[in-house]
């Protein structure tokens, strides 16, 4: 569940993307993971699209050889969200406040305020619009400071 949450939260993916993954659909390579995405909401002539994720130093960045096991059977939205809301507890947060949409929405978010561009951020999650996709960002405190703190007052 941790590779799940991690893919989830690194490729901006909805929950139906990542429930509809299957291994053909993973390529490691010696630096990042291609994640084929069969269908993707915005995806309106069905050609598909990749999501590259960096490989990572850290224990849920998956690794070919580690004895990693796909389920056979497809988890359940109810299923992985009760998972998830148990993980966000184990961490000491407070779970009613995160969904697994909070995935897709926590990437964004944290992309955008470490100053990745928001044209790249945007095509990694899919989005066809700008205004869609800035609907998803929550600015941090510090971000948002920033625009009086540059008023040269």
């Amino acid at each position: 569940m941790v590779s799940l949450v991690a893919l989830g939260f690194c490729a901006f993916l909805r929950w139906s993307e990542l429930r509809d993954l299957r291994a053909c659909d993973l390529r490691f390579c010696a630096t990042h993971m291609s994640v084929f995405l069969d269908r993707r909401k915005n995806d309106q002539f069905r050609q598909g699209s990749v999501v590259k994720v960096a490989r990572l130093p850290s224990s849920s960045c998956p690794k070919l050889g580690a004895g990693y096991k796909l389920r056979q059977a497809a988890l359940s939205y109810s299923r992985a969200r009760e998972q998830f809301r148990q993980m966000i507890s184990e961490l000491g947060l407070d779970s009613n406040e995160f969904g697994l949409h909070s995935l897709r929405s926590g990437g964004a978010s944290q992309a955008a305020c470490r100053g990745v561009s928001g044209r790249v951020w945007r095509r990694h999650g899919g989005w066809r619009s700008i205004q869609a996709a800035d609907g998803y960002v929550n600015e941090s405190l510090e971000n948002t400071l920033v625009v009086s703190r540059n008023l040269a007052l």
